[in-house]
């Protein structure tokens, strides 16, 4: 399994002023060799490392991570896509294979628009560096996030956390997500819904929907490591993750878990 979506930080760089002292679960460092010991004994073999600050001299860091520890395959970095010196952060971006795409943090505190025209030639920009964009959204974002993938036929969009569907936007949710069918260039990673609910059955009307709008080969795993603990802890997910995919072929668990993060990601 690869896992592709993990956060890695060190509080005393200050690049996380989202982590306050009230949120005891994430209030210290996780590092690369804390999630070793923590994917021990699972099937868990390599991941991506994740941005969680909206700051290149994190990606910086996670790069760092990358070069160091073998296990993480690639990097999803922060760079200022409405910025105009924008070109140069992709040439650097260029000189490093680990980087895999791009996760804007602005656009899931905005209103439905999502990133805005402001973000029109940044996101232009990575479709013509290969560059995956990471969308951080809500389910009010996603027919944004439609017109960008209209837009952009070439470029990749992995939608995190299905869109942290709760269960009250259930039918707007499951509306919105329909219109991703027969939009290729759309995956969906099946990973942080802990964080709006609890409930087993609604993870299952979830998993239902995701399968029939993107199948297998669209679907990607992850685990949200370590906001995860706010709400649950790595094995339970695991188990979670084992009871959706359970009725599915060895195949299709195999494509959803590992399969399509190698080929979206180039891993």
């Amino acid at each position: 399994m690869i896992d592709t979506h993990v956060h890695f930080w060190e509080l005393s760089r200050g690049y996380y002023d989202w982590i306050t002292k009230e949120r005891l679960k994430l209030c210290r460092d996780f590092t690369p060799g804390d999630f070793v010991d923590v994917i021990e004994n699972t099937d868990v073999e390599s991941c991506l490392a994740v941005q969680a600050a909206p700051m290149e001299a994190e990606t910086d860091l996670l790069l760092s991570y990358a070069k160091k520890f073998s296990y993480i395959k690639g990097v999803i970095g922060w760079t200022d896509l409405s910025s105009r010196s924008l070109s140069t952060s992709l040439d650097y971006f260029k000189d490093h294979s680990a980087v895999k795409g791009i996760r804007p943090m602005a656009g899931v505190q905005s209103g439905p628009e999502w990133l805005g025209s402001d973000y029109d030639a940044g996101i232009e920009a990575l479709s013509k560096n290969n560059l995956i964009l990471e969308a951080l959204a809500l389910p009010k974002h996603l027919s944004a996030i439609t017109s960008i993938a209209q837009k952009y036929p070439s470029l990749v969009i992995v939608i995190n956390h299905a869109a942290k569907p709760a269960p009250n936007d259930w039918a707007y949710w499951s509306k919105r997500i329909l219109e991703f069918s027969n939009l290729e260039n759309v995956f969906c990673k099946l990973s942080g819904l802990t964080a709006q609910s609890l409930d087993i059955g609604h993870y299952q009307v979830i998993f239902d929907t995701l399968l029939d709008v993107f199948g297998p080969s669209r679907l990607i795993w992850g685990s949200d490591y370590p906001v995860l603990l706010e709400t649950s802890e790595y094995v339970s997910w695991l188990k979670v993750t084992q009871y959706l995919l359970e009725r599915l072929t060895f195949n299709e668990k195999r494509q959803i878990t590992t399969i399509t993060a190698k080929q979206v990601y180039k891993l």
